[in-house]
């Protein structure tokens, strides 16, 4: 039985040492990546729990968070950012079209040594990252051909931005040449934030 890790990017949610099956989905393992925060909290109040729902006719993940009973940690040393980082309920949903900017959450497998897991083409032996689960993967349906869980595995979740529509017109003629004609410092220069200004 592999024994795997959970970590939510940007969630300050991480749990490790979850008893999965070699045959398990991804929504599988998360389902018992959450039953594991919860013993985990009852040994130790001040665990975090995780949360994970996912639609039961399409099977993809539409809610993901952690909830922190203290406040959580940022990885990034010092705190650089100054985040007032408190206890509470931090989670986010896969939302609807209908929107410009839509969240979406995807989740990446990576083995033991950090690298992603892979599958291979059957006929050319071509190798290629395992893709987010189709309809009858991600809930109580079967897995991918070929993607197992292994000792050492980490699932790591990412909540991402997609653009469902356009931010704005095409611009004019003359903007558009001087783009053209900018080196790329002064494009970064001019479409960066101030913070991030060169």
């Amino acid at each position: 039985m592999p024994n795997i890790s959970v970590d939510v990017t940007g969630f300050y949610f991480g749990i490790s040492n979850v008893d999965v099956d070699t045959n398990d989905s991804v929504g599988d393992a998360m389902r018992k990546a959450v039953a594991k925060s919860v013993s985990d909290n009852a040994a130790d109040p001040s665990q975090p729990v995780l949360i994970f729902e996912s639609d039961s006719a399409s099977g993809f993940c539409t809610r993901l968070g952690a909830i922190h009973f203290e406040p959580p940690q940022s990885r990034q040393l010092n705190n650089p950012e100054g985040l007032d980082l408190q206890a509470g309920i931090y989670v986010y949903e896969d939302k609807a079209l209908g929107q410009t900017l839509v969240p979406s959450w995807q989740y990446y497998v990576i083995d033991e040594d950090r690298r992603p897991k892979t599958r291979r083409d059957p006929a050319s032996g071509d190798r290629y990252i395992v893709p987010n689960e189709s309809s009858n993967v991600a809930g109580d349906g079967g897995v991918p051909a070929a993607l197992e869980l292994a000792e050492g595995d980490t699932i790591i979740w990412r909540l991402i931005t997609i653009a469902f529509g356009r931010s704005g017109p095409l611009p004019a003629p003359s903007v558009i040449e001087q783009i053209q004609r900018a080196t790329e410092v002064d494009l970064m220069q001019s479409m960066r934030p101030k913070k991030f200004s060169l």
